[in-house]
This record gives C-alpha cells, structure tokens and sequence, in this order.
C-alpha cells in the first residue's frame, strides 16, 4: 500500500480561553503534504485523551472524485499541537472517504467508517448506474488509540441495500449506546440513493459486538435526505439531524427513533437551526441532557460557521456563538474529558477566507462558551410530561384567554380587553417538586404558578409565581394575594443571559419546604428559604388580565420530590 509520509510543517496552537482562538487554528491547510486540498473533517477523543482528527487528502483538486486518501493528525494535548500527518488509507488512484469515527468505550477500540469507490467513478455516474464500480463500505479498526490501523474490512453485504447506488457514512462522528436493552451499539449515521426513484433517504448502521460485524438499520420514512448526524437523548431515544434538500423549508430536518435505530419517526423542519444544503454535526453531552449542533448557519450559502446548545431534547436552540463568519461548510465535533463532555466540546471544521476549503481548523468550546458553566442538573428517571401536544388532560381551565394547540406547541392568548387573568390549572395538587418549562413569549406577562389556592374570582387564584415575560423580571418570584413582589433578579445576569440564549428559554423551579429556587436558561434568577407560606397546591400557566399577551409553551415536565430538610440546593447544580 502506498503511503504518504510527507509531514505537515504547520501546528496549531490552540488555547483554551475559546471561542477566542490562535493566529492560526489550522490543523490541515489547502496544498501542504502533497495534497491540493483537505475536506470532510471528522474527530473523536480517544480513550486516551487523544484527539484523533480525520480528513480527506485530496491530491489532483478539491472534487469529490480521483485519488483521494483518508488522513488524520493527533493532538496529545487537547488540541494545544498536532502532530505530523500520517496515511491511515490510501488505496492508489481510488477515492477513500467520508471518514466516521466512533469510540467503543466498553474496549476502548476506535472503528473508523468509510467508503471506498474506483477514482475514475463520478457521483453522478454512480448514480445514474452507468459507473464500471459502485460505492462500497469499509470499517478500519485501531486497538491502541488510533496508532495503528488493521487493514480495510469490507461491510458492503451487510449493510447496503443492493437497490441503493450513492452511499455515504457520516461524515463526522458514530455514537454508542449507553442505555436500553441495545447498551454498548455502535450506531454510525449514513445515507443513500435508491437506484430507481434517486431518491434521497438517511439511514443507520449498527454493530452489536463491537465493531466485529455491521448490520443495517432504519431508514427515514420520507425523502430528500441526505448527510446527517446522530445523538442520544437522555431518556435513551435517538435523534437524527439531516441534510436537507427541500428548498420550501431551508432549515435542518429532524427524526427520531425510540428502538436504538430499528425505525425512524416523521422528519420535520426546525427553523430554528438554518441550513444552505450542507453537512452539519452534532453531539450529546451531560448524559443525553444537552446536544451541541454545529452547522454554517445560513439559508443561502456555505458562511457563518455557528455552534449553539439545546438543552431540551432539540426542542429549542440557544442563539448560538459563530465561529467564523466568513466561508465554512463541513464540521466535526467532539466530546472532550469522556462522553459527557465534562471538558465542553471541540471543532473541526472548514472554513477560509475567499472559500470554504482553504482549510480545517480547530477550535475549543469550554463549558462556559455553550451557556453550560451555570448549568443547574439533568432530567433523568421520575419525571412525567404534563403538557401532551392536543391533549388537555390532567388541566382545567379558569376564565380568561385562550389555549389552543397548535403544531405541537401551546399557544397561550388574552387581551387587554379581558378583565380575568387565563389559567390553565393542573387537577392534582403538588407537595415539593421540580418543574421544567420551556416556553416563547413576545408579549405582555405570563407566569408559572405553584402552591396554588383556586380562589373563585377575577385574579382566580393565590400563590407563587414565577414570572414569564420579556423583561429583566423574567424569573423573579411574585406572590399573588400576598406581599406582591417577593425576589427580582439581577438585570445584568438577565442580558447576560438573554445575549447566548435563543427565543425558546428553559425555566426550572424546584420547591422544597420552605425553599423555592427557579432558574431560567441555567441562571439562578430566585432563591427563597424558610418561607412561611403553603407547601401544597395547584400548578397553573397563567395570562395576565388586561393585557395583550402572546405566550407559547413546549414542555412542562415535573417530579415529585421527597422533602430532604438538611439539604441546601446549590444555585448552580454542581
């Protein structure tokens, strides 16, 4: 096998204050090591601790066909330096890509998926079934961290549909199971063209054994799908976030999966998380409880390099930090300190000046950087979902606006006309608990209310609220028919908050005896201890009375909580 051992003279030097990078973040830079360009980045941290960067070496162009050569460099510090360049497939004049790494943590072993295909086949012919090869797929494995590599193993049988021409894994990273009676599968996101529609379809491959054998999995129900990239939630379902290709809605396509990859759920469009056909990458961090989404945030070109945070499943989208503003396209990203990232993620991605493939950079998101530093706990078991899209069970209403269901999500309205504040009020009482809400407000005040006392009137009832509304007041605790206004939150924790969160925000409150804490987007906006009042009640949404008001809600999930009187919460979670 021939093998390229010219080393790349540029090291990145990286810091750890990111997104604040070095003069020159380049791992790989177009025209060095006998290669005119690199493209498809894909990462994953080794058992070690390493960080194994993978790359297409593209020798005649930067097309996606010809003698191109599967590459990767090594960072032995976090992605302070690289190490040299070093070959890990090179197959003659034929096209070796779309690189896939995933870590089995149970081995310790890196399984790294690709595909292969004669250099002189092009896409198109491939597709149109007219090429003298086919697109095949490959899995190389490293048993001591990356390296060394055994020889490329053919899965083609096992995991392709002889109906299917293009085929691609990844690019990016695979994840492994860490819950269900699937535990320890290996799962590698993918795609495919079916010969006779073209049409456009995601899939799954999986191994249960370790990376010895590969099968194929689920694919989406519905077309014009494409690259794509794969995570575990926390209550062990699987979401699928693919390249999009219908231009009636440019935005990343969704789908998830709740039998480990077997079947995959209705795709929808999220607008929160803008696409120009393009590759994007994702991770879950913190146990499932928060995905990382990186993609070039733009509808109309491959600019704008952005990562932004979900901390509800994918419901909602944090803002987002950009990473480059410039021209970028393909990304990478990895978990740092272990599969939860307790060292916050990394990047790898292309990105340029004039063009996106100018180079592959890295970059560091530290904890900090993701709006996670103040992050206040996780959802696991013992939660229950108590706002079930077109269902009003388990609630009753008080006079006063109007809740509708509308796509999902709960669209809570009154106006200023109306003298009754509008209450959607549970039918059980709470002792202590925890409650996680996600909601939209653009107008006027809403709240959510807790050791409620229906009371029969205009207000309709007594208790605690904690505000929901557009200003710095967002998260404060109000005490209805009591002493008014009982804690505010700091203004300038409120901006600071405001500046990395996105329209949907996350409020949690936990109350507990005498002691209620509320949080929104992981800020403690609340603490109160001691307090003398009701330890039992309703909970209710609320829409203030004599005010235009417009509030949209996603998710109310709650626990019931045994009292732990020598327990002090800690603001943060940690």
């Amino acid at each position: 096998m021939l093998q390229r051992s010219i080393p790349l003279s540029l090291i990145a030097l990286l810091g750890f204050s990111t997104p604040t990078v070095a003069d020159d973040p380049a791992v790989y830079r177009a025209g060095q090591s006998g290669y005119d360009t690199f493209r498809i980045p894909a990462m994953v941290e080794a058992a070690n601790g390493d960080l194994l960067a993978f790359a297409e070496g593209r020798v005649g162009g930067r097309g996606d066909a010809g003698d191109i050569d599967l590459v990767l460099r090594r960072s032995r510090d976090g992605g302070r330096t690289w190490g040299d360049l070093e070959v890990v497939w090179n197959d003659g004049l034929n096209t070796c890509g779309n690189p896939c790494p995933v870590l089995d943590r149970e081995t310790g072993a890196v399984h790294l998926l690709a595909t292969r295909n004669l250099g002189h086949d092009h896409e198109s012919e491939i597709i149109a079934g007219t090429s003298e090869g086919t697109r095949t797929v490959w899995v190389l494995t490293s048993e001591d961290h990356g390296a060394t590599w055994d020889a490329p193993r053919e899965i083609t049988e096992t995991t392709k549909d002889p109906n299917w021409t293009w085929y691609a894994t990844g690019p990016g990273n695979g994840i492994q199971l860490r819950s269900g009676q699937n535990t320890g599968r290996l799962i590698i996101p993918c795609d495919h063209i079916e010969s006779e529609t073209k049409h456009y379809y995601s899939h799954a491959i999986g191994s249960d054994d370790h990376g010895r054998t590969w099968k194929l999995l689920g694919s989406t129900p519905s077309h014009q799908l494409n690259e794509c990239a794969i995570a575990e939630l926390d209550d062990g379902s699987l979401l699928l976030n693919m390249r999009n290709y219908d231009r009636s809605k440019r935005a990343r396509a969704l789908s998830r999966s709740t039998d480990a990859g077997e079947t995959w759920g209705t795709v929808r469009r999220d607008p929160a998380l803008p696409e120009p056909i393009c590759q994007a990458s994702m991770v879950a961090i913190d146990e499932g409880r928060t995905l990382v989404f990186t993609n070039p945030a733009s509808e109309t070109g491959r600019v704008g390099m952005t990562a932004r945070r979900s901390r509800d499943g994918g419901r909602t989208w944090s803002k987002g930090i950009v990473l480059h503003e410039g021209p970028s396209a393909y990304s990478s990203l990895a978990t740092l300190g272990g599969p939860s990232g307790a060292d916050g993620v990394a990047c790898l991605y292309e990105a340029g000046e004039g063009q996106p493939y100018e180079t592959i950079r890295f970059q560091r998101l530290d904890r900090g950087d993701l709006g996670l530093d103040r992050d206040h706990g996780s959802v696991s078991d013992g939660w229950t979902e108590r706002l079930v899209p077109g269902s009003f069970d388990g609630w009753h209403t008080l006079p006063g606006g109007t809740w509708t269901w509308n796509d999902g999500v709960l669209e809570g309205r009154i106006t200023k006309d109306d003298p009754r504040h509008g209450l959607l009020v549970t039918d059980r009482e709470y002792d202590d608990f925890e409650a996680i809400l996600s909601f939209r407000i653009t107008k006027g005040d809403s709240g959510f209310y807790h050791r409620v006392e229906e009371l029969g009137d205009a207000i309709g009832v007594s208790g605690f609220q904690a505000e929901i509304d557009p200003t710095p007041e967002v998260g404060g605790l109000y005490e209805t028919r009591g002493r008014g206004w009982v804690i505010k939150p700091d203004p300038g924790m409120i901006e600071a908050m405001r500046s990395r969160s996105g329209d949907w925000l996350e409020m949690r409150v936990r109350a507990v005896g005498g002691d209620v804490d509320v949080f929104v987007d992981g800020y403690p906006t609340a603490s109160l201890r001691d307090d003398p009042g009701r330890r039992r009640g309703h909970l209710a949404l609320q829409l203030h009375a004599n005010q235009d008001v417009e509030v949209d809600f996603r998710s109310l999930r709650i626990r019931d909580l045994e009292p732990m009187p020598d327990e002090v919460p800690s603001v943060d979670g940690r």
